[in-house]
């Protein structure tokens, strides 16, 4: 059974545990910022790599995120607060550096978030040209069967003709 923690000692592991989130999310907006470049390039096989990895990491900071709500719910309950702003920062020190950590994660996850709209729009782009293309080849073929059946059937027919004129 785990023993009791302190308030101080809960205080540190929260903090450690942002600490490894900001980590995280440093990793995962590189990740993103790549993805993002193998989208402009046209490359599949790094874009597919690069969102396995973004996967792998999301995973992680989902574990990280399971851990910190459990120690956070406690220091919630024991300090009878309901934010990290409320914690006195004279009384217990590593409060400033836990709010500031908190402060470096919301802007990491705005980061990540525009640059992963920015690649979702380039995505979308790059699918609706694929779309246009893959609709003229379609019609091309149409035309071409077209033309070719009306070839076909035709080509008997002047044979025909060339017959009958020489009949007369």
């Amino acid at each position: 059974m785990e023993s009791k923690m302190d308030i101080k000692e809960r205080i540190e592991v929260v903090l450690e545990l942002t600490s490894q989130k900001i980590a995280r999310l440093e990793k995962l907006l590189e990740f993103t910022i790549l993805q993002g470049n193998s989208i402009k390039a046209g490359d599949i096989e790094g874009l597919s790599s690069q969102i396995e990895k973004k996967q792998n990491i999301m995973n992680l900071i989902n574990s990280l995120d399971a851990k910190f709500l459990e120690q956070y719910t406690l220091l919630k309950k024991e300090l009878h607060i309901q934010s990290f702003e409320e914690i006195d920062a004279k009384v217990y020190p590593s409060a400033a550096a836990l709010q500031k950590n908190v402060g470096h994660i919301m802007i990491l996850l705005k980061k990540i978030e525009e640059v992963d709209r920015q690649n979702s729009s380039h995505l979308q782009q790059d699918l609706e040209k694929l779309k246009l293309e893959m609709k003229k080849n379609k019609a091309e073929q149409q035309g071409n069967k077209i033309a070719a059946t009306y070839t076909r059937r035709y080509a008997d027919v002047q044979g025909v003709f060339i017959d009958n004129k020489e009949q007369k």
